[in-house]
C-alpha cells in the first residue's frame, strides 16, 4: 500500500510539472510566432521570457537546419519583422570551433532596448556576437534587418555579423550534407549585393569578394576558366578561385586572357597599383587589356611549376577558427608564385598607370572634371575609341568636313577651339596648347604647329594644318624627327623670302622629307604637315638659338653651305633670300659676309640675283679661278652660271646635315659617343625615405630651383632613367606619407616645388 501511495505521489507530481511548464510555454504575455523549417516549429518570443531552455535544446540541436531560416522566410523576433530569411534564429547552437555560441545566432529572448537603438555601433566587439552585444546594439541590428539589410549608413559591424551567418550555412552546413545549388546561388546574390552597398568599407569587400571566390569554387572539380572573380579591390593574399582558374589555364597549355591577367594584377599582394589605376579604375582596367592583347594577343602561356595551388579561405567570423580548406580536385600548378608572369604584368600595368598619370592628376584636383574636354584630351589615346562625347564628336565632324578625305588640309584656329575653353581667347599658353593637340589625337588627326615638336604655339587667329594619323603616332618627337624638322624650318624661311616657292626649291623640301634619316611613317606625315605650315607662316627666329646653340663651327659652316644650296635651287638668287641667309648666318655664328663666298660653291660662274625693283640688284662677281660651266636656259629666257652637278652634290648633304643635327639632338637627350642613352651615376646619392635611389636623386635635383617648365623635368627625369609623371607620382605619394601633402605640384605652365616639405623629406 506505501509503495502505491508513493507511486501516485510521484506521478502527480509529474503531471503536475508538465501542466506547470505547458502554462509557461503559452502564457498570455507572450506573442508566439510560429515558423517551420523542414517540420520543426519553431518559437519566436517578443516578451523576453524564458523558453524552456531544455526543451528547445532538445529538440533545437538535433539537426542544426532547425536554426536555419532559408531565403525567403520571414520570422519576428522582438516585434522587429524579418523578411527575406538567410538567418540562424534559436537558442543554443554551438559555433563551429565549439568553444562559444554561434555570433550569428539570433536569440529571440534576449534583452533588446528598442527605445535606444544604438545606431553607430557604440559598444561592439571587433568580433561580435548576438550573444554578448549589448540590448542597445542588438535593437539596431535587428532594426536594420528588418528594413530591408540596405541601409547605405549601417555600422559596419551589424553587417559583418550578418554576413558570419552565411559564412557558416555555406562552409560548415553546407558541407555536412545541407547543400542546395539554389540556395548557393541565394548566398551568391546576397553577397553581391551587400558588396554593392558596402564595398566602400576595404574590410568587408576583401572578405566579401573571397568568400565569392570561395563560392564559385563550391569544393569540387570544376572548370572555372570562364570568367574571372571578381576583382573590385585588392587583398592581401590571391583569391582561391583566381589561383584555380589560372592553375587550369597552365595545365591546360592555354594563354591566359586579358581579363585574368587583369584579375591577377589587382589581387597581387606583391602588385603595388599606383593612383591613377585606383582613382580611374574603369579606364585603367580598359588601358591595360587594350595593351596587353597589344603586346600578348591572345595572351601569356605559363608553362606549370610543381607548386601546387591551395585554396583556402579564412572566415571573418571569430566562430570559424583557422582557414577552410576549398579546393580539392586534381592537382592543379599555383603560378602565381612565379617571378616571371608577374614582372610582365607589372610592366604593363606600369606602361598604363603612367599613360593614365596626367588624366588622374586633372581628376584629382577637378572632381567634377570627368566630362569636360580637357579630361577627354588627356585620356590615352587607345581609349579614344570607347569615348562618347558630344564635344569630340562635333570636332571630329569638323576636320572630316575639312579634309574632304585627303592627307591635310588647313583649318582656322577659331574652328577648333568654339567648345574648348582657355583662359584668353587672344593666345594660347603652352598647357593649352598640349591640350588642344592631345584632343585632336583622340579625333585621328594631328595638327601643326605643335608645341611639343616644335616648340611653337598656334596663334588663335591663323590656321592650321591638321593631317590623318594613326593612334599610336609619336606624342613627343625623337632625336630623329628634331634633327630633320630644324633643317626643314630653316630651308623654308629661305625657301619663302623672296616671297615665292619655286616648285624646284618645294620638291627639295619633299626629297629631305623622304630621305632624312630613319623617321617613322608618323613622323614624315607630321614633317609634312610642318612643312605646308612653315611655308605659309613666318615666326621669325623664335627658338632658334636655343635649336643651334650647341653646334660646332664646323657643323654650322654646313648647315650654312646647306641652306645657301636651298636658295640656289632654282638657279637664281633673291636679295630676301639674301638677307635671311646672313641673318641666319648669325644666328648660326658665321661671318654674314660669308654668304657671298658660299654661294660660289654651288655656281659654275656669276649667278643671277634678282632684282627686287628694276633700280635694285646686284650679282655676285665669279669666283676666281673657277672655270664656266655650260650655261642653262631660264625661264626668263636669261642665261645662268648655276653648276648643275655641284648643286646637285650640296643638295644631297641633306642627310649628312640631319645626321649632323641628330647627333647633337641626340647627347642633349643624354647619349653619350657610342650612340647608347647615358645612365645617371645616382648610386652615390643619399637615398630618401619611401624613395629608391633613382627616385632620390631625382628628387635632390628638383630642389635646385623652386620651379620647373616641363621640358627640363621631362629631360630631368630621362636623365636618370625614369618617367617623368609616374616619377612625380611617386614623389609625392613618400610626400604624402611623410607630411601628408604633395612635394611639387603643377602651377599652370610651371612645376611648383614647396620648399617647407621638400627639406622635410631630405634631411
Amino acid at each position: 500500500m506505501e509503495y502505491l501511495v508513493i507511486i501516485a505521489l510521484v506521478a502527480g507530481g509529474l503531471i503536475w510539472l508538465s501542466g506547470s511548464d505547458k502554462k509557461s510555454i503559452n502564457s498570455p504575455r507572450e506573442s508566439r510566432r510560429p515558423t517551420r523549417d523542414n517540420g520543426v516549429r519553431v518559437q519566436v518570443s517578443s516578451s523576453g521570457d524564458s523558453i524552456g531552455r531544455r526543451n528547445t535544446r532538445r529538440k533545437l540541436s538535433r539537426n542544426f537546419r532547425q536554426f536555419w531560416l532559408p531565403a525567403g522566410r520571414a520570422t519576428t523576433v522582438q516585434d522587429y519583422s524579418l523578411d527575406g530569411g538567410l538567418l540562424y534564429v534559436g537558442r543554443d547552437l554551438a559555433s563551429v570551433d565549439g568553444y562559444r555560441t554561434e555570433p550569428a545566432l539570433i536569440d529571440p529572448n534576449l534583452k533588446v532596448d528598442r527605445a535606444r537603438p544604438a545606431r553607430d555601433g557604440a559598444g561592439m566587439d571587433y568580433w561580435p556576437a548576438y550573444a554578448d552585444i549589448g540590448p542597445r546594439c542588438r535593437a539596431a541590428y535587428l532594426e536594420w534587418l528588418a528594413k530591408g539589410r540596405k541601409d547605405p549608413r549601417a555600422y559596419i559591424g551589424y553587417v559583418f555579423l550578418y554576413f558570419y551567418g552565411l559564412e557558416r550555412r555555406l562552409l560548415h552546413d553546407h558541407r555536412s550534407g545541407a547543400d542546395d545549388p539554389e540556395e548557393r546561388l541565394a548566398i551568391r546574390a546576397e553577397v553581391e549585393r551587400l558588396l554593392q552597398l558596402y564595398g566602400d568599407n576595404r574590410s568587408f569587400a576583401r572578405y566579401a569578394e573571397e568568400f565569392l571566390a570561395a563560392i564559385e569554387l563550391g569544393g569540387g572539380d570544376r572548370d572555372l576558366t570562364n570568367a574571372p572573380p571578381v576583382s573590385a579591390t585588392s587583398g592581401h593574399e590571391i583569391p582561391a578561385s583566381l589561383k584555380v582558374g589560372l592553375g587550369q589555364f597552365s595545365k591546360a597549355g592555354k594563354p591566359i586572357p586579358a581579363e585574368w591577367a587583369l584579375a591577377w594584377v589587382i589581387h597581387h599582394p606583391e602588385i603595388r597599383l599606383r593612383t591613377p589605376a585606383r582613382r580611374c579604375p574603369s579606364e585603367f582596367r580598359a588601358l591595360f587589356e587594350s595593351l596587353y592583347r597589344e603586346r600578348h594577343g591572345e595572351g601569356i602561356v605559363v608553362k606549370p611549376n610543381k607548386t601546387p595551388v591551395r585554396a583556402q579561405y579564412h572566415p571573418a567570423s571569430g566562430g570559424m577558427r583557422g582557414a577552410v580548406d576549398l579546393y580539392k580536385g586534381p592537382a592543379l600548378p599555383d603560378i602565381t608564385i612565379l617571378k616571371r608572369p608577374r614582372t610582365l604584368l607589372t610592366d604593363i600595368a606600369e606602361q598604363a598607370t603612367d599613360k593614365l598619370d596626367s588624366y588622374s592628376r586633372f581628376l584629382g584636383k577637378d572632381g567634377n572634371g570627368r566630362e569636360s574636354l580637357h579630361a577627354v584630351a588627356l585620356l590615352p589615346t587607345e581609349l579614344a575609341g570607347s569615348v562618347d562625347h558630344p564635344g569630340l564628336k562635333a570636332l571630329r565632324a569638323t576636320l572630316d568636313r575639312h579634309a574632304e578625305g585627303r592627307e591635310w588640309t588647313f583649318v582656322p584656329v577659331g574652328e577648333l577651339i568654339e567648345d574648348f575653353p582657355v583662359d584668353k581667347p587672344d593666345r594660347f599658353s603652352k598647357k593649352e596648347s598640349v591640350l588642344l593637340a592631345q584632343l585632336l589625337e583622340k579625333t585621328g588627326y594631328g595638327m601643326e604647329p605643335d608645341v611639343r615638336f616644335s616648340g611653337l604655339k598656334p596663334d588663335p587667329d591663323e590656321q592650321l594644318v591638321v593631317f590623318r594619323q594613326d593612334h599610336d603616332a609619336p606624342s613627343a618627337p625623337s632625336p630623329a624627327f628634331e634633327a630633320a624638322a630644324l633643317v626643314m624650318r630653316l630651308a623654308a624661311m629661305v625657301s619663302v623670302a623672296d616671297g615665292e616657292v619655286s616648285s624646284a626649291e618645294e620638291q627639295h623640301l619633299e626629297h629631305h622629307i623622304e630621305t632624312s634619316l630613319s623617321l617613322e611613317a608618323g613622323e614624315r606625315s607630321r614633317l609634312h604637315a610642318h612643312k605646308e605650315w612653315q611655308l605659309r607662316h613666318d615666326r621669325g627666329m623664335a627658338g632658334l638659338k636655343a635649336q643651334i646653340g650647341e653646334l660646332s663651327e664646323s657643323q654650322r659652316g654646313t648647315v650654312g653651305e646647306y641652306l645657301v644650296a636651298i636658295a640656289a635651287a632654282d638657279g637664281h638668287v633673291d636679295p630676301g633670300e639674301v638677307k635671311i641667309l646672313q641673318k641666319l648666318y648669325k644666328q648660326l655664328g658665321l661671318d654674314p659676309e660669308r654668304v657671298v663666298s658660299d654661294l660660289h660653291g654651288v655656281s659654275a660662274g656669276p649667278v643671277t640675283v634678282k632684282p627686287a625693283t628694276p633700280q635694285q640688284g646686284y650679282s655676285i662677281p665669279e669666283q676666281p679661278g673657277r672655270r664656266a660651266a655650260a650655261a642653262e636656259p631660264t625661264p626668263e629666257g636669261g642665261r645662268s652660271a648655276l653648276d648643275p652637278d655641284a648643286l646637285q652634290r650640296k643638295l644631297a648633304e641633306t642627310t649628312q646635315v640631319s645626321t649632323l643635327l641628330h647627333g647633337v639632338f641626340g647627347e642633349e637627350d643624354g647619349s653619350d659617343e657610342s650612340g647608347e642613352p647615358a645612365e645617371a651615376d645616382d648610386a652615390s646619392v643619399p637615398t630618401i625615405d619611401g624613395l629608391d635611389t633613382e627616385h632620390s636623386a631625382l628628387l635632390r635635383r628638383l630642389g635646385e630651383h623652386d620651379s620647373w617648365e616641363r621640358d627640363a623635368l621631362e629631360k630631368l627625369a630621362h636623365h636618370h632613367g625614369l618617367m617623368l609623371d609616374g616619377a612625380l607620382d611617386t614623389i609625392n605619394e613618400a610626400a604624402f606619407d611623410h607630411c601628408d601633402a604633395p612635394c611639387i605640384e603643377e602651377d599652370g605652365d610651371l612645376y611648383a616645388l614647396d620648399r617647407e616639405i621638400y627639406q622635410e623629406m631630405v634631411q
